[in-house]
C-alpha cells in the first residue's frame, strides 16, 4: 500500500470493496521499543493499536520534560475506534495466531500494544516519552489505519511485525530490513499454513 495511514486506508478499502476478505493480516517491519526486550528481527503481534494523533493536545505547565503530557481523548466518537484512538485487537484469533508463531525458533515472539506514528521517531527523548505515555512494544506507520478500517467493515484483523530497528536515535546502519522481512514472512506463512489450510 505504501507507507502511512492514508495509503494503507485507501488500499485496504479498495481491496475490501472489490473482494470482501474473511480476515485481514497486516504485516511488515516496525521500530522496537527497547524496553520490550525484543531484538532486531524478533516478531510481535498487536493486542491493541493506537493512533497517537487522535486527541486534544495537552498543555504543559512549564518547559520540563516531566510536564509533557499525551493528548487527552476527543469529546466525540470516532467511527471504528475510541475517542483516544485505541482499537482492541485481543481475542481468540489473536491468541491462536500468537500460539502458532510462538513455536518458531528463528526469533523471539511477543504480543503487546502497538502505536501508529506519521513521523518516524528519531530521538531517544521522544522514544522515552512515547514509552512513558503508551507502553508500546512497536511503532509503525500503518497499523491504526488497518485496524480502524477493518473495524468499520466488521472484518477480523491481525497485525504482525518484525523489528527492523530500535525506536530512538536514528542510525540507518543499525537497521536490518532484510532480516525483519524474512522473519515476518516466516511468521505469516506459518499462520496461513496452520490456521487456514
Amino acid at each position: 500500500s505504501g507507507p502511512g495511514m492514508v495509503n494503507s486506508a485507501h488500499a485496504l478499502t479498495t481491496a475490501i470493496e472489490s473482494c470482501r476478505p474473511d480476515i485481514v493480516m497486516q504485516c511488515g517491519c516496525a521500530g522496537i521499543f527497547r524496553s520490550s526486550g525484543l531484538d532486531i528481527g524478533d516478531v510481535a503481534i498487536a493486542i491493541s493499536e493506537r493512533d497517537i494523533h487522535l486527541g486534544i493536545e495537552s498543555e504543559k505547565t512549564d518547559d520540563s520534560e516531566d510536564q509533557e503530557m499525551p493528548p487527552s481523548p476527543l469529546p466525540f466518537d470516532i467511527p471504528g475506534t475510541g475517542r483516544n484512538g485505541i482499537i482492541d485487537l485481543s481475542g481468540d484469533l489473536h491468541e491462536k495466531c500468537f500460539r502458532i508463531i510462538s513455536e518458531c525458533r528463528d526469533f523471539m515472539t511477543l504480543s503487546g500494544n502497538f502505536i501508529t506514528v506519521s513521523t518516524v521517531t528519531a530521538t531517544d527523548r521522544r522514544a522515552a516519552l512515547l514509552h512513558k505515555w503508551y507502553n508500546p512494544v512497536m511503532e509503525s506507520m500503518e497499523g491504526a489505519a488497518g485496524a480502524q478500517i477493518t473495524a468499520l467493515y466488521g472484518i477480523p484483523f491481525i497485525e504482525i511485525r518484525s523489528g527492523s530497528n530500535f525506536v530512538g536515535k536514528r542510525d540507518r546502519k543499525n537497521w536490518n530490513l532484510p532480516l525483519a522481512f524474512r522473519n515476518c514472512s516466516i511468521a505469516v506463512m506459518k499462520i496461513i499454513n496452520e490456521l487456514f489450510q
